[in-house]
């Protein structure tokens, strides 16, 4: 009757070990889907303004833009995006906004990966000077450019670190867990 006993005691604590690294593990799981998804909702809520960083914009796609800030900036209380550069506002930067002209735009990033803020400025096309010199407008377009580029926060990567480090976690928890199982059958002296 007592070695019944001792087995059903041992067969319990397996069950209880092996249940706990099943909880350990998806928790992990759990885990690493909630990182996808906040990824996922991140780069789709990005996708808005990264198509306008793509060369220079005409008046029309600014004034679309800035459509897309306002009704984003009602939607997403927790993500405003503000705008820099030719005008402080949507509403100003429309007024301010010449048709006959085109506009270039950088996008700023908070540390969460977020757009955090729009920078639109007057695009001026580089031309080709056979003496190597640049005029002043020029230059100063590239010192307009090269320092919002180099204030700007870069989006943060995101680093896949590989199910390994789980996958071991989860192991050495069974280890601890079966090694403390095993001490106390050792000090109830229950032999299997």
């Amino acid at each position: 009757m007592q070695k019944i006993k001792n087995v059903v005691i041992v067969f319990v604590l397996i069950t209880f070990i092996f249940s706990m690294i099943q909880i350990i593990y998806a928790a992990s799981s759990i885990e690493a889907v909630v990182q996808q998804s906040e990824q996922e909702e991140r780069n789709i809520f990005n996708a808005k303004y990264t198509k306008y960083t793509q060369g220079a914009q005409s008046s029309q796609n600014i004034k679309t833009l800035m459509t897309e800030i306002r009704t984003s900036n009602t939607l997403y209380e927790n993500h405003q995006v503000a705008v820099k550069g030719v005008g402080s506002s949507p509403e100003e930067l429309e007024i301010k906004i010449d048709t006959q002209k085109q506009y270039t735009v950088v996008l700023e990033y908070g540390q969460n990966g977020y757009v955090t803020a729009v920078v639109v400025e007057e695009y001026v096309q580089l031309s080709y000077n056979p003496n190597n010199q640049v005029n002043q407008n020029n230059q100063t377009q590239i010192n307009i450019v090269t320092n919002v580029s180099q204030n700007k926060d870069i989006p943060p990567e995101e680093k896949d670190l590989p199910d390994a480090g789980k996958e071991t976690g989860v192991i050495f928890i069974a280890i601890v867990l079966a090694a403390a199982a095993i001490t106390y059958l050792k000090y109830k002296r229950i032999e299997i």
